[in-house]
């Protein structure tokens, strides 16, 4: 299991950047990794960096793309710190988001880029809509429990009570909703992360 741990600041910071706004955004989380004794690998936010309108090649309403310069920086800061990346984004609507085929193809490119640069910490992405959040292993459909602390310990997302809504414990709500009303539709938009060139 990976657990992406962010203060409740960063994820109101990520809530009121990214969501409600006539495009998509983007934002870079740096993390420091550490594996607790069951094995459970932790990605501990220590910071957001949200890119400027520079930093973008593309921005519309259903894509996001982030300029090679920015992801070079990035990297090269993550690599000099040690530190983890998670790559955010948003999907616009009300609906909990799900990773599209066009985030698929960005986080690829990425996992080969980062792979030559800070091959031995574990890398995120992070989609957010006004529904909710959901992050994975960048590059692959491995489903990462997010997790808020402030006030109080929150989860925020867990695969293991998402991943299968004809489960038990969603018994009484696929009854009522139907399975689709539970797990929502993949948002066909995506996002896309421009690369350096070698």
């Amino acid at each position: 299991m990976i657990e992406l741990v962010l203060a409740a600041e960063d994820i109101d910071a990520i809530r009121s950047a990214l969501i409600g706004g006539e495009d998509e955004g983007c934002a870079v989380l740096f993390a420091s990794q550490t594996l607790r004794a069951d094995t459970t690998i932790r990605l501990l936010v220590r910071e957001a960096q949200f890119p400027k309108k520079d930093d973008y090649t593309k921005r519309g309403a259903i894509e996001a793309e982030l300029s090679p310069d920015f992801v070079a920086k990035v990297s090269k800061r993550a690599r000099r710190e040690k530190l983890a990346i998670i790559f955010v984004h948003s999907h616009p609507g009300s609906e909990p988001p799900h990773f599209s085929a066009i985030d698929a193809a960005g986080e690829k490119h990425l996992v080969a880029f980062l792979a030559l640069r800070n091959p031995e910490l574990v890398h995120a992405a992070l989609v957010v809509s006004s529904g909710g959040m959901r992050a994975r292993r960048l590059g692959t459909e491995e489903e990462l429990r997010v997790i808020a602390i402030g006030m109080h310990r929150d989860v925020i997302f867990d695969p293991m009570l998402t991943s299968s809504p004809d489960s038990e414990i969603f018994d009484r709500q696929v009854r009522a909703f139907g399975a689709s009303g539970l797990s929502g539709r993949p948002d066909q938009d995506g996002i896309e992360y421009g690369l350096p060139s070698r």
